[in-house]
């Protein structure tokens, strides 16, 4: 009788607290390489991100969405803030966009293991300014 008083409340536990659905996120592993951003209210992400060292200090990186599409950033490897980031070519629609009007950028860490930011702003396809695409809520991390 002692053993089943004993095991009523281990149960209660371990079944009453075992999907708590309020229990707040786990925050992202910080050792992923990933981009995401949203193409007129469309979000894309990638956690497929590779890299390779396009000149001297400057690092091209590339996520791969959606098949074919992509968006490639260039940046420094070393500093953070927003003039880090070089350029940064998205690929939708099998049309290659690049940075237009109101185009910011952001890194806030770059340091031996990853560099992390923020970009938004319209886009202009590369061979007709005039077709553009708005990208909102850009985030990206490159492991090294």
């Amino acid at each position: 009788m002692m053993k089943k008083l004993l095991l009523l409340p281990l149960l209660l536990i371990l079944f009453g607290c075992s999907n708590d659905e309020s229990a707040p996120n786990t925050p992202p592993n910080l050792n992923i390489s990933f981009m995401e951003y949203s193409v007129d209210n469309t979000t894309k992400t990638t956690t497929n991100v590779s890299y390779i060292y396009s000149a001297s200090n400057t690092l091209k990186a590339t996520g791969t969405h959606d098949g074919a599409n992509n968006c490639v950033i260039f940046v420094n490897d070393s500093g953070t803030g927003s003039s880090i980031i070089q350029t940064i070519e998205i690929k939708h629609q099998a049309l290659n966009y690049l940075p237009g009007t109101n185009f910011t950028t952001n890194i806030s860490v770059n340091d031996a293991e990853r560099i992390e930011g923020t970009f938004s702003g319209v886009f202009r396809k590369d061979s007709d300014p005039n077709i553009q695409i708005s990208i909102t809520n850009g985030v990206f991390r490159i492991m090294k």
